[in-house]
């Protein structure tokens, strides 16, 4: 998939899911293209997650076991192996000895995915900072701060990948403005049409 395809995919859904949340729909996008790339990866094709969300205790859906690089407090990475498995919850995937460290959430549609993503940031006070932030660039840091990520280099990943989706990204707003006001102007037409046919038909 083209970058400008996947865009157009992506940013309206991403664009609807964040309105009125304060986090910005450029700070979804950017993420999900830097942690799925265009051509999508197995956890975002196939299971939804496009921000390698981990499934912690309180999760009580579906997970899937999969092997992920992680780094440590030095900024060193390492591999936690997984399963390659789905399973019902978390505590079937660790009964069968699936290590809690690869386990993954798996949602149902990609607005579910984008959706457990803001529930997810909002659920913990630490990054109350990223929705506050009012640039993508600035909310990029605040995930870092927050410790979003492991990768010591979170936040330039973001504005690197950022940098070139921008020109792009403005288009498609600009364009879906244009379009949302031109579906009302002429349902608008439609209706007063219909009304004065109506009116007409009577006199």
């Amino acid at each position: 998939m083209t970058k400008s395809s996947f865009l157009y995919k992506y940013y309206p859904p991403a664009y609807r899911v964040t309105k009125g949340t304060g986090l910005l729909p450029e700070t979804l996008i950017t993420q999900l293209i830097l942690e799925s790339g265009y051509n999508l990866s197995q956890l975002a094709e196939k299971y939804n997650n496009f921000f390698g969300l981990k499934s912690g205790n309180s999760w009580s859906g579906k997970v899937v076991s999969l092997t992920t690089k992680e780094y440590n407090a030095n900024g060193t990475s390492y591999y936690i192996n997984g399963t390659g498995k789905q399973y019902a919850n978390r505590i079937l995937a660790l009964s069968d000895g699936a290590n809690s460290g690869s386990l993954f959430r798996v949602y149902t549609s990609i607005e579910n995915g984008f959706q457990g993503w803001i529930d997810f940031l909002k659920g913990y006070p630490r990054y109350k900072k990223v929705f506050l932030a009012t640039t993508p660039q600035g909310q990029f840091i605040e995930l870092q701060k927050a410790g979003y990520a492991t990768s010591p280099t979170y936040a330039n990943e973001l504005t690197s990948v950022y940098n070139g989706l921008k020109d792009t990204i403005a288009k498609i707003n600009v364009n879906a403005s244009q379009n949302n006001t031109g579906f009302a102007s002429m349902g608008t037409i439609i209706l007063i049409g219909l009304i004065l046919a109506s009116i007409k038909g009577f006199t």
